[in-house]
């Protein structure tokens, strides 16, 4: 259509909002000029139609229709006579005061917001059940004491979406904000839960359903995918902490008392349950080494983690684990001393039996010749000294390869976790003898003793240090831990979380919590999604805002990029959350937002 030379023009509502002095100007006559600007714009209406303005209505019937349009309630006795014995002038307006300083005012006008806001009291969902929130109440009073205090809209909606990144106090009741952010359906797929997060963002705020471009550019508004990605960058860097920042007090101090002394028994259970079983399953990954290695040698990619609340049996392969393995693997030194050899080994590709086993020939050979010399002095490679510095080879490593002589991927792949596997054992082992020379009356060693070589070996350490070290495969966090213990252990763990929930929301002294969010420091790397789909990664984005909105965007800050959205959407270069607003506010007391004709002709920072 473009292309046969049609014209295409932007759409209105990504201009700029322009001067309506000049628009104001041409709908004014002599007769309406002392009316309201929406007055006159109705007049000029009314005489293009050929329409006459009703009949003015009674006093009883405008108290009615303000009463109900603004608290959503009829006015009470006192209210009525008050109006209608009142016949000075302004008697209008200060009813209308009183009615916006009313309680019910902001009740009003919060569930307004409330249903904007997609709030819920429950998680929803069929597939995780209706499980309350403990504290999303919290959400919502802060909107209807927001209404009711009349918080300027742009402050509003920046604390609804940044509100920890603004300097507040710990325990400020504004971080209550983040609700706008959390109170939304819970889903088991996190990719999930932050599309629900963007959109609540741009459809509810600027009236944009961005969420299409998820899996392809939007194909009716200016939305490619690389937008969507760049804010999913902007929210996927939060999370909810496991402890939210208590808000208020309770009245009741004893009840109080009463919540604190239980909470802390249910977390005390919680936490040390938690931590032994994840400790055990730690362990337990240590012996599977050689599981993890075959499917890497197998071909295995990055695995998406949305299906990571199935459930595992031990020997099952998580995928989380997958995935550690495979970024550690490919962050090692290629001449690392334990993990060289898979490496250069991995790097020769698909290539027949006979000439892996020449090339692991020469190269077994070669870097037995590195520690030759150190060879001839074992006490060098397993004694406990100051001097023994670490081998640039790793000799138990080398002496596995000669003893299993694999011939491809796979077989190098069990050589390895045979390795791996027995030298936990060993470890374990060692650490129990030299643990029970403490006990009363037993035989003491000496540290240099030959009981204690895989403890004071620098090639037993070499190995240790892929199996304990900071950022291994099996230093999972214990969040994450939890997450893949096996199935009974983590429906345990759960059960025991569960009751701490069940307890913030059931203790007569559970105190108000704000649901917050916290975002990290340095975020991973983000890339678009093709088509959507997690593991097939596109090129690199940047957090920012809307092309269509903002011609060059600057990336927002690490650590405030939910603050540096928050500030582009209330920002004045961007006309639609004020035109967005204003449609919301017109619907809500006429019963029909304005459509684009009307809405055109209001382009003014001053009627929006």
């Amino acid at each position: 259509w473009i292309a046969e030379g049609a014209k295409y023009s932007e759409h209105w509502s990504f201009l700029p909002i322009s001067d309506s002095s000049l628009l104001l100007e041409r709908v004014t006559t002599e007769s309406n000029r002392n009316r309201s600007p929406i007055d006159r714009f109705i007049d000029r209406k009314l005489v293009e139609a050929g329409l006459q303005p009703v009949r003015t209505i009674s006093k009883d019937q405008f108290l009615r229709r303000v009463a109900l349009d603004l608290t959503g309630l009829p006015p009470s006795e006192n209210e009525s006579e008050n109006y209608l014995n009142d016949s000075s002038p302004g008697a209008d307006q200060r009813l209308i005061d009183r009615l916006l300083q009313s309680p019910r005012y902001g009740e009003r006008w919060g569930k307004h917001w409330l249903d904007l806001a997609r709030y819920a009291d429950t998680h929803g969902g069929a597939a995780i059940g209706f499980t309350s929130f403990a504290f999303s109440y919290t959400y919502r009073d802060y909107v209807i004491n927001a209404f009711h205090r009349d918080l300027p809209m742009d402050r509003f909606i920046i604390q609804q979406i940044a509100a920890d990144q603004l300097g507040l106090g710990a325990n400020d009741p504004a971080l209550a904000a983040l609700g706008f952010l959390t109170v939304g359906m819970q889903f088991r797929n996190y990719h999930d839960t932050i599309d629900d997060r963007i959109d609540v963002i741009t459809r509810g705020l600027m009236g944009l359903t961005v969420s299409c471009a998820r899996c392809h550019d939007h194909k009716f508004d200016p939305i490619p995918t690389s937008d969507y990605y760049a804010l999913y960058a902007s929210v996927a860097a939060s999370s909810s902490p496991s402890t939210l920042p208590v808000i208020g007090e309770v009245a009741d101090a004893n009840a109080k008392a009463e919540y604190d002394k239980k909470l802390a028994e249910l977390s005390e259970r919680h936490a040390e349950f938690a931590r032994e079983q994840n400790e055990v399953m730690r362990n337990r990954l240590r012996m599977q080494v050689g599981l993890y290695l075959a499917e890497i040698a197998k071909g295995a990619v990055e695995q998406d983690l949305a299906t990571q609340f199935l459930s595992y049996r031990t020997d099952e392969v998580r995928p989380l684990i997958v995935n550690r393995w495979l970024k550690y693997l490919k962050e090692l030194d290629p001449q690392d001393p334990v993990f060289g050899p898979w490496i250069e080994m991995r790097s020769w590709g698909d290539i027949s039996e006979e000439e892996f086993i020449r090339r692991r020939d020469e190269s077994v050979a070669k870097w037995n010749t590195e520690i030759e010399e150190l060879r001839k002095s074992p006490d060098k490679l397993f004694g406990l000294s100051s001097s023994n510095a670490p081998p640039k080879r790793n000799p138990l490593v080398l002496d596995a390869l000669l003893a299993k002589q694999p011939k491809n991927l796979i077989e190098l792949a069990t050589t390895y976790g045979e390795l791996f596997a027995e030298h936990q054992k060993l470890w374990l082992e060692g650490l129990l003898k030299s643990s029970l020379e403490a006990v009363p009356g037993a035989t003491v060693l000496t540290d240099g003793h030959a009981e204690h070589l895989v403890i004071n070996s620098p090639s037993h350490r070499q190995l240790r240090k892929h199996l304990y070290g900071e950022g291994t495969p099996f230093v999972v966090p214990e969040e994450d831990a939890s997450k893949i213990t096996n199935r009974t252990i983590a429906d345990m763990i759960s059960g025991k979380r569960g009751a701490i929930h069940g307890w913030n929301l059931s203790a007569p002294g559970s105190p108000p919590r704000a649901m917050v969010m916290v975002e990290k420091d340095k975020p991973e790397e983000q890339r678009v999604f093709l088509r959507g789909n997690p593991l097939t990664r596109g090129p690199t984005v940047t957090p920012h805002f809307l092309s269509a909105l903002d011609k060059e965007p600057q990336a927002y800050k690490d650590g405030k990029r939910r603050l540096g959205l928050a500030q582009s959407i209330v920002s004045n270069q961007n006309p639609l959350t004020a035109r967005v607003l204003v449609n919301w506010v017109w619907q809500h007391h006429f019963g029909v937002g304005r459509s684009e004709e009307h809405t055109s002709e209001l382009q003014s920072r001053q009627y929006l």
